[in-house]
């Protein structure tokens, strides 16, 4: 095992120093967790000979037959002649994740000046890097998202999005890895939060309490995946739709339309992106895959001052490999106000979501259907249209003695659109459609929200 070397993930190791009987040439030793590894550092006797520099041996303390490593300090590593002594440091390399080692240094070759260390553990921090993952409820349904950033040092900062509430996170792991935090939300709100550093499975875990019973779980943060440059098929646009709960499809109390959103997804394993919501909100997103194929979305949205429960977004989706598409799950909670005539009462709900890549269309659509249902209608409202593949120009083939006029993205695969119906037809007057080619989308007609399927 080299002397000059040492693992970046070495980790949680308490500071200790053992003083050694007289007459010593080893005064004291001591070993201590820095950024980089461990540092070993001796203290030598003003009369120790200049060629003896001191020797640290280690081997897991649950193997007695293993054999001792040796970490030797070179001459070079020196850091100054002191009046009591020469203090040299040193560092291990190879130690494993989650070992216990027994530590002892020796001076003056096979002198009895040696001392057994007590025993230690040693759990390495995660890696350096940013941490992210879906809070999800007890029933797998995400609730928001949590981010942290985490130093070679163990030090964190990051944030928990949960049910509309921001929670701020800011310290240290300990030497066992792990941080308790006490944040209060707006509002006042006291939640508890306990991240702790998993080292063997390279993940921080989250446990979180609150008090007021808003909010308790247990879920796991990634890293963001490897390098996606390879020869992989995950990189590019996705179109993804968020389902309505089959529940609510025929309840005025909630949007009856699917919201939708555009996602891109980079190499560098980024996403970047936007949701549309089926009550006309739109939200950007950014988020990673993380080296589970999960991308985690989620914020908090405009809320009245002071609302109990606020409104969020989140959302949980799995990117298959080789083009395979997405799926995963979604909640979203708009906060009652009075206020406002659109969903003046509010709504929680939750589904699923589904997603592919986007190809933009290589041939004319000759006759594609879209059919509008709930809203202000009182039946189905069905159209049929063109689609001009190169310019993404729709043309509507049939004339019901309405306005229906509709655009495709190319870039996005998403058609915009508005629609007037005919004088004599029992709803609102303007209609605005959103919808994923190919898939589904909403409408919104100035109170409620209606369904399109394509």
């Amino acid at each position: 095992m080299k002397s000059t070397a040492l693992l970046a993930a070495l980790a949680i190791f308490a500071p200790f120093t053992t003083a050694l009987a007289d007459p010593p040439i080893l005064v004291s030793s001591k070993a201590k967790r820095t950024t980089t590894g461990f540092t070993f550092t001796a203290k030598w006797n003003p009369n120790t000979p200049d060629d003896v520099f001191p020797l640290f041996f280690f081997k897991p303390a649950n193997d007695p037959g293993a054999n001792e490593e040796i970490v030797t300090a070179i001459p070079s590593t020196i850091r100054g002649i002191k009046p009591t002594g020469i203090t040299v440091t040193g560092r291990a390399s190879g130690l494993k994740k989650g070992v216990v080692y027994k530590w002892r240094a020796l001076a003056g070759g096979n002198e009895t000046t040696s001392v057994d260390m007590p025993d230690q553990f040693v759990g390495d921090f995660v890696p350096a890097g940013t941490y992210r993952g879906a809070a999800k409820d007890a029933n797998s349904v995400p609730r928001g998202v949590a981010t942290v950033s985490v130093t070679g040092s163990g030090a964190i900062t990051g944030s928990i999005l949960v049910k509309g509430f921001k929670l701020t996170l800011r310290g240290h792991f300990d030497n066992a890895g792990t941080l308790t935090l006490h944040p209060k939300a707006s509002g006042g709100a006291i939640f508890d939060v306990t991240l702790t550093s998993d080292s063997l499975n390279n993940v921080v875990k989250v446990h979180i309490e609150s008090g007021l019973g808003i909010f308790s779980s247990d879920f796991d943060l990634h890293a963001k995946q490897a390098d996606l440059s390879l020869t992989t098929p995950h990189a590019g646009h996705y179109t993804v739709v968020f389902t309505v709960d089959p529940a609510h499809k025929s309840d005025t109390k909630y949007p009856r339309g699917d919201s939708i959103a555009t996602l891109t997804l980079k190499n560098t394993g980024r996403v970047s992106g936007s949701v549309n919501l089926a009550d006309g909100k739109t939200v950007a997103v950014a988020s990673f895959l993380d080296d589970t194929g999960f991308v985690n979305l989620g914020g908090n949205l405009s809320s009245p001052a002071g609302a109990p429960n606020p409104s969020y977004f989140a959302a949980s989706l799995f990117i298959h490999p080789n083009g395979g598409g997405l799926d995963g799950s979604w909640s979203w909670r708009r906060a009652g106000n009075p206020a406002k005539a659109v969903y003046p009462d509010g709504f929680e709900t939750n589904n699923s979501a589904t997603g592919a890549l986007y190809t933009p269309p290589s041939a004319d659509l000759g006759a594609s259907q879209i059919t509008l249902s709930g809203g202000n209608f009182g039946a189905d409202e069905v159209r049929t249209f063109g689609l001009t593949a190169k310019t993404g120009k729709i043309s509507i083939t049939i004339d019901h003695g309405d306005s229906l006029k509709l655009r495709l993205s190319l870039a996005t695969g998403i058609v915009n659109g508005t629609f007037i119906p005919h004088p004599l037809a029992d709803v609102a007057k303007v209609q605005t459609l959103r919808f994923v080619l190919g898939g589904s989308g909403f409408f919104l007609d100035g109170s409620l929200s209606g369904h399109v399927g394509n």
